[in-house]
């Protein structure tokens, strides 16, 4: 989702079993793309269980940039 007027882009993941990598990777080529077009960005990941420590997991994605979020949902 985009929200030029925030200059915001909100992207939706899904993470379950088996697709941990290819999520992360995923991720890292939407900051790429993103951040040359939009200031702030929000990633929501809604975890099937895959995620053992949250914190790690968006420790190592926030710190891509000051602009870039991640919430993390437990199912």
């Amino acid at each position: 989702f985009i929200f030029p007027k925030l200059k915001l882009c909100l992207e939706v993941k899904l993470l379950k079993e088996g697709r941990r990598s290819k999520i992360i990777d995923e991720i890292n080529a939407d900051i790429t793309a993103y951040s040359t077009k939009y200031e702030r960005i929000l990633f929501v990941v809604y975890d099937l269980g895959v995620i053992r420590d949250e914190n790690e997991f968006r420790r190592d994605i926030e710190n891509a940039g000051a602009n870039i979020k991640v919430l993390v949902i437990k199912h």
